[in-house]
C-alpha cells in the first residue's frame, strides 16, 4: 500500500477539522434551540446544515474554466434551489479570506455581508485568517456582518481568545 502524500494528509487534516467545527457548532445550534423552545419544539424535527470553506475571497467565480463550482454569486443561487424541511445551519468553516493584505481585509467585509444576507450564523477562522496579524483580526471581527468565532486563535502576549470561541 502506497504510502499517503504530505498534500493528501493535508487535506485529511482540513477535512477532519472542518467536520469537528461542523459537529460542535451543530451541538451548540441545538443546545440552545432546544432550552429556548423546550422539548415539544424539537420532537420530530429536522436540522439540516450548510457548511462551506477555503472561499478564498472569491465573490464570484474566476472564470477559468467552465462548469466550476465557486464564488459566493453561485453559493447563493444552489441555497436558494434548496428546501429543506425544519431548522437551517449555515456556516463557514474558515478560508474565506483570500490573504492578510489591505484589500483583502476590506474585501472580506464584503464576503461577510454575501453570508449574512445568505442567513449564514458563524464564520470559523482558517489557516489564512490566523496569518492577519491580531489586531487587524480583532477590527475585522468587529465590523463583520456575520460572528467571527475562533476557540484557537490566542494572543501570544496573553493567551487570551482573540475571538468569541463558540456561540
Amino acid at each position: 500500500m502506497p504510502s499517503p502524500t504530505p498534500s493528501s494528509i493535508k487535506r485529511m487534516k482540513l477535512l477532519l477539522r472542518c467536520l469537528i467545527v461542523l459537529l460542535v457548532a451543530a451541538g451548540t445550534y441545538l443546545a440552545v434551540h432546544l432550552s429556548r423552545k423546550g422539548p415539544q419544539a424539537s420532537s420530530g424535527g429536522r436540522l439540516t446544515v450548510h457548511f462551506t470553506c477555503d472561499s478564498s475571497g472569491r465573490l464570484e467565480p474566476c472564470g477559468c474554466f467552465t462548469g466550476q463550482h465557486g464564488g459566493l454569486t453561485r453559493l447563493r443561487t444552489w441555497l436558494g434551489e434548496q428546501s429543506p424541511s425544519g431548522a437551517v445551519l449555515k456556516l463557514d468553516a474558515g478560508g474565506a479570506i483570500a490573504g492578510g493584505a489591505d484589500y483583502d481585509l476590506i474585501q472580506h467585509r464584503y464576503m461577510a455581508r454575501a453570508y449574512a444576507t445568505m442567513g449564514f450564523s458563524a464564520l470559523n477562522m482558517g489557516g489564512r485568517e490566523a496569518a492577519i496579524p491580531a489586531a487587524d483580526l480583532v477590527k475585522l471581527s468587529a465590523v463583520s456582518a456575520v460572528p467571527m468565532l475562533s476557540a484557537s486563535l490566542v494572543s501570544s502576549e496573553t493567551r487570551e481568545t482573540l475571538l468569541t470561541p463558540y456561540r
